[in-house]
């Protein structure tokens, strides 16, 4: 239930909010130069560079490799963010625009389906627990399966409420930056 909660707010991070936020680039991936790279064919940004926030409205990846610039900043733009990314003396630069109130709709609805994602993997976990409980309990007693029916239901109504709570926040976070 932890990991769904972990992936959602990667997600999350990754829905751009009409402000520069250094986490809207990570879960970018970028083709390395060569096949032979160390890191695979296609590696995470911040393998390549840090990402920084210089204003609230531009981000900047320091790369690391210089070399690196061009295939980032080619990442970026070909991202479902749709940033234009350029790069510039070693360093690519991310202006990041303002919302259009469509583009807000469109990313709240992105956050809600990534959010009903996480609901199901905790669901899912929830069914995969109760299935265990029986089989650890055959022939055990009946108010010590009800014991950890109640704990498994109690986690999992702890996660679904703090899924509900990342997508308000999001959403929250969305509306106040168009």
């Amino acid at each position: 239930m932890g990991e769904a909660l972990d992936h959602l707010r990667r997600k999350l991070a990754g829905i751009r909010t009409g402000r520069a936020s250094p986490g809207l680039l990570e879960a970018i991936n970028v083709e390395a130069r060569s096949s032979g790279s160390a890191h695979g064919p296609h590696v995470p940004l911040r393998v390549l560079g840090t990402v920084v926030a210089r204003g609230p409205q531009l981000l900047v990846v320091e790369v690391y490799d210089k070399e690196d610039a061009q295939a980032v900043a080619k990442a970026i733009q070909n991202s479902p963010l749709k940033l234009q990314a350029r790069a510039e003396n070693g360093e690519v630069l991310v202006p990041v625009p303002r919302l259009s109130l469509e583009m807000v709709e469109r990313f709240a609805k992105l956050a809600a389906q990534e959010a009903e994602v996480a609901r199901k993997a905790v669901r899912a976990v929830r069914h995969r627990a109760l299935e265990r409980a029986k089989l650890c309990n055959t022939g055990g007693p009946a108010d010590e399966l009800r014991r950890m029916d109640a704990q498994v239901q109690a986690a999992t109504d702890r996660h679904i409420k703090e899924v509900d709570g990342l997508l308000r926040a999001k959403e929250k976070d969305l509306r106040e930056h168009h």
